[in-house]
């Protein structure tokens, strides 16, 4: 009888035991949905409801990580910016899909392996170097062998990720932080800044003949208009003719400012043009000009060609052509 009563004690012992170990061992493995069924009014009770209860809140706790993740995995892929997470020894921990379209490079296998070698026209060594010396975020403007001008901006982490993916303190890796790097491409950008510079520089230019022509008009104009009126009247001809021609530099100034402006030209607003009584209209007005420097300047078109478009776009953009040309 002793016997007896021994085995079933150690039974009634032992079997809870082993289910209570299987689901640790469920769990650890990241089962967070397995539960035990141990019901019992003991101290193995009380360890059962303990560990179904940490189930239960491991399992609360990962749905959110998980939905965490996918919201910040949304967020970095719609982000028109390229990011890059490198961990304390540079190896590529992150990157989004703009990052490798910035840098034309395919990172989709390279987590893991070294920044500099994933993305070999990148200096990332350098930029991390360098705020790291600083201590604090900076801005970079790169200009690549590509042509592309990129803005990076680095910023020194406080947190690193150890190799199985463990979280922890720059403290515990020495003085070399991770590194996130947020790159813009500012290729259009500081191309159209130049753009606009050019421009400036060139109406600057085109600006400067007909005024030095008005105030040299104007000053000989008030000493001849009672010495010698019909001289007079040939200066008050040129006049008016260095007047139009800074009406028509503002002109144009005013229509390239409305064609940036999207949505200003539609189809809907094209009309039937005349290509051949255009180019002829804009030819006799540039005429004088070409018979000033002897150029021969004549018009071969066939008739009835008419296409859809803007007529005073198109008659501004003939004009400058031929007198560019002239």
């Amino acid at each position: 009888p002793t016997l007896v009563t021994a085995y079933l004690l150690t039974r009634s012992i032992n079997n809870p035991l082993r289910r209570l170990q299987y689901m640790t061992a469920q769990v650890a493995a990241g089962d967070f949905t397995h539960r035990t069924s141990v019901r019992r009014k003991d101290e193995l009770g009380a360890l059962a409801e303990s560990l179904n209860t940490m189930a239960v809140q491991l399992e609360t706790r990962n749905g959110l990580l998980r939905a965490e993740t996918e919201s910040s995995s949304q967020m970095l892929s719609a982000m028109t910016e390229g990011v890059l997470l490198a961990d304390s020894e540079g190896r590529l921990v992150r990157n989004n899909p703009a990052a490798e379209r910035i840098l034309g490079v395919d990172l989709s296998q390279e987590q893991g392996t070294a920044l500099v070698i994933a993305a070999r026209a990148f200096p990332s060594h350098w930029l991390a170097e360098k705020a790291r010396e600083a201590g604090h975020p900076i801005t970079e403007v790169l200009e690549l062998p590509s042509g592309q001008s990129l803005a990076v901006e680095v910023l020194p982490l406080t947190t690193d990720y150890g190799p199985e993916g463990d979280v922890r303190s720059t403290s515990e890796t020495g003085d070399r932080p991770p590194m996130l790097f947020v790159i813009r491409d500012e290729t259009a950008r500081r191309n159209t800044e130049r753009m606009r510079r050019d421009f400036a520089t060139n109406v600057s230019h085109e600006l400067k003949t007909p005024l030095a022509g008005l105030s040299l008009l104007a000053e000989t104009l008030g000493r001849t208009v009672k010495e010698d009126p019909d001289q007079a009247e040939k200066f008050v001809t040129q006049l008016s003719n260095e007047i139009s021609r800074l009406t028509e530099l503002a002109n144009d100034l005013l229509t390239l400012s409305r064609l940036e402006e999207p949505g200003t030209v539609t189809e809907a607003a094209f009309v039937p043009v005349d290509v051949s009584q255009l180019t002829t209209e804009v030819v006799d007005e540039v005429r004088a000009a070409a018979d000033a420097k002897r150029h021969q300047l004549t018009v071969t078109a066939g008739s009835g060609l008419r296409v859809l478009g803007d007529e005073v776009a198109l008659s501004t953009m003939l004009r400058n052509l031929v007198e560019n040309a002239v």
